[in-house]
């Protein structure tokens, strides 16, 4: 039943393109993050970027 739902299908389909979209925003405003909050509050905030040192 819940494979059959229009939730089920709605976030099946979008949820990789929400992801990707959340990911890439990231990742071209980093710099940005790194000088308004620096650089140890950006791995605080990200810790699972991959974020070069």
């Amino acid at each position: 039943y819940i494979m059959e739902s229009y939730a089920y299908f709605t976030i099946k389909d979008r949820l990789p393109q929400i992801l990707t979209k959340v990911i890439d925003t990231l990742h071209r405003h980093k710099n940005e993050f790194f000088e308004e909050h620096g650089e140890v509050r950006v791995r605080s905030l990200f810790p699972l970027m991959l974020i070069p040192h």
